[in-house]
């Protein structure tokens, strides 16, 4: 499991044998089964999670007691894209109450890293300073990007964009959780299925 992560990180810059040395027993593996609650609201999040393997969504319940998938986190090698890291980067990132839920929608493998352990790590190294930096520019870019399309696109586009992008990923994300990630009922989801 921690060869995947390493993997990873080489992609985004290369990884020096000495940085891993640094920071490989500090990844805890860890094995979690569907519907597990990994994060609950007013819990302060305390782990990053790298998805090995498996799906994940956060997600928050309004007042009226509905529920809104706000990200979906999958690393599977048929998919186009991954969304990688499980974890609520506000909360994370401001050691404050998390507003939202995180779940395993199937059973998941994941690398956790202690929030102390990457704050001192970034304090060490200029290499995982950086690649830190790299990667949650890349969280705000999808961040962005997902609340530019909730707030721009209408239903229909945002489901057909969602298809063309990753038609994989709309067969293996259970219907009713695919309608609250789109921002729609699971009646309208059966709808656009229909008319597509």
């Amino acid at each position: 499991m921690r060869e995947t992560f390493k993997s990873f990180v080489n992609s985004i810059l290369p990884l020096p044998e000495k940085e891993w040395e640094l920071t490989k027993h500090s990844l805890i593996e860890k094995s979690y089964s569907m519907k597990k609650l990994l994060l609950l609201q007013g819990e302060v999040c305390q782990q990053m999670r790298f998805v090995i393997s498996g799906i994940a969504r956060t997600y928050f319940i309004d007042p009226d007691g509905k529920e809104f998938t706000w990200s979906i986190h999958y690393s599977n090698p048929q998919l186009l894209e991954k969304n990688l890291f499980l974890l609520d980067y506000h909360s994370f990132l401001t050691q404050t109450p998390s507003k939202l839920y995180i779940e395993a929608i199937t059973d998941i493998k994941v690398l956790e890293m202690d929030n102390n352990f990457i704050l001192s790590l970034y304090e060490k190294s200029k290499y995982w300073n950086q690649v830190g930096r790299i990667i949650t520019e890349n969280v705000y870019l999808y961040t962005h990007n997902r609340t530019f399309s909730l707030l721009t696109l209408s239903a229909k586009e945002r489901y057909k964009t969602l298809c063309k992008e990753e038609p994989l990923l709309m067969s293996i994300i259970p219907q009713h959780y695919l309608a609250t990630y789109l921002g729609i009922t699971p009646e309208s989801l059966s709808r656009l299925k229909k008319s597509s």
